[in-house]
């Protein structure tokens, strides 16, 4: 089995055909994947795609980028 740790499921780009896009990973042989927050706005959309996809996972957190404009969040904003 594969497993993509890194990717941005959530990106505009897959938007309209992101059903597709797991598929074509399943059928690859990618059978987990983590896509990543890269904002904590971002952080619902993230974790309703791992929700939505068994072997899919959320990370949250926030791109060193976007780091000196963000709040830290609590655990209590989070769960």
């Amino acid at each position: 089995s594969i497993v993509d740790s890194h990717c941005h499921l959530n990106f505009p780009d897959f938007k309209d055909d992101l059903d597709a896009v797991v598929a074509r990973a399943r059928n690859a042989g990618v059978t987990t994947m983590q896509t990543i927050c890269t904002e904590l706005a971002e952080f619902d959309e993230v974790l309703g795609i791992a929700k939505k996809y068994d072997g899919v996972f959320c990370s949250v957190g926030v791109h060193p980028n976007e780091s000196a404009n963000a709040e830290l969040p609590t655990i209590d904003d989070l769960v």
